[in-house]
C-alpha cells in the first residue's frame, strides 16, 4: 500500500478517508451504495499540500465516476446525477465548498457555482470568516432534499438583533434561504459587515425566508470563582461564554428547512 493511499470506513452517517497513520483526510456522507462503490477503488492524497496552504483533494486512479477523480465532484455525481455534474462543467460552474475546507466533501457543504462567484468569495467571505472568528462564527449548509440554504450566526461577543426596530441580544442566528447562492453569499457578506461595523444585525435589510434565534442568556456568579464551561440552568444544559471558551460553528437546525415561511 502505498504512503498516501487512504483507508475507508464508516463513522455513524459518515464515510471516513483516513491515512495509514490513522489521521482524518477526508469526509462525506454515507449511503449503502455509495459506500460499496468508494470502497472498492484505491483513494489517495497529495501528501506534499497536506500540511502547506496548498489545497490538499481526495482522489481516486478509478476511472469509473465518469473519469472524474476528485472525491467532491464524484459525491455530486452519486448526489445529482452524472449528466448533471457533466453539464454543470460545461457552462463553466464548479463545484464549491462552503466552508473552504477540501476534505469536507458532505453533501451539505457542496454546491454548483460559477467560478466568478467562487473567486468573489475566496477573496471577501472566505478572508473575513476567519479573521473575525472570534466575534462571530458564521457557516452555511445546503439541505439536499429541500434544495434550501441555511446560514448559522454564533456570536462571541455581544451583537444586537435588530427586527422591526426592537433590539435582543443573540447568541445564536438561524437563517433560512431559497436555491440562491448569490443571494445567501450577498447576505452573509452584508451581515457581517454589519456585525464588524457597529455590533448588530439588522434582520429587514436580509432577504432570508424565515430564522431561528437563540436569545442570550446572561448569568451573575453568586461567587468569586470563574463559572464552569458548561452549566445546569433550569434543566438545561448550557456553554458559558468567555475569553477562553468560544462558538466555532453553529450545526443547522435540519428541521427549520421544512418549516413553512409564516409558521
Amino acid at each position: 500500500m502505498k504512503d498516501n493511499q487512504l483507508i475507508l470506513s464508516i463513522n455513524n452517517d459518515a464515510i471516513e478517508f483516513r491515512l495509514q497513520n490513522n489521521r482524518l483526510v477526508g469526509i462525506t456522507n454515507y449511503r449503502k451504495d455509495i459506500w460499496e462503490e468508494f470502497n472498492s477503488v484505491n483513494w489517495y492524497i497529495n501528501l506534499k499540500n497536506l500540511d502547506t496552504q496548498d489545497k490538499s483533494y481526495l482522489y481516486t486512479g478509478s476511472g469509473k465516476f465518469a473519469n472524474k477523480k476528485d472525491l467532491h465532484v464524484i459525491v455530486m455525481i452519486k448526489w445529482y446525477g452524472e449528466e448533471t455534474v457533466i453539464e454543470a462543467h460545461q457552462n463553466g460552474y464548479i463545484v464549491e465548498h462552503f466552508d473552504n475546507q477540501e476534505y469536507n466533501c458532505m453533501i451539505d457543504n457542496l454546491a454548483f457555482v460559477s467560478n466568478d462567484l467562487n473567486l468573489a468569495k475566496a477573496h471577501l467571505y472566505d478572508k473575513e470568516r476567519i479573521k473575525y472568528k472570534n466575534i462571530v462564527a458564521v457557516n452555511f449548509f445546503k439541505d439536499f432534499e429541500t434544495q434550501k440554504y441555511q446560514a448559522t450566526f454564533g456570536f462571541n461577543r455581544e451583537v444586537k438583533l435588530q427586527e422591526k426596530r426592537e433590539f435582543i441580544d443573540v447568541t445564536a442566528l438561524k437563517l433560512v434561504y431559497p436555491d440562491d447562492y448569490r443571494q445567501v453569499f450577498q447576505d452573509l457578506t452584508n451581515a457581517m459587515h454589519q456585525i464588524i461595523s457597529n455590533q448588530t444585525i439588522n434582520l429587514d435589510l436580509l432577504s432570508h425566508e424565515y430564522q431561528e434565534i437563540n436569545p442570550s442568556i446572561y448569568i451573575i456568579s453568586s461567587s468569586k470563582e470563574e463559572l464552569p464551561v458548561v452549566i445546569q440552568v433550569e434543566g438545561k444544559w448550557l456553554l458559558v461564554l468567555s475569553e477562553k471558551v468560544r462558538l466555532d460553528k453553529i450545526a443547522p437546525n435540519k428541521k427549520l428547512y421544512k418549516r413553512e415561511v409564516n409558521d
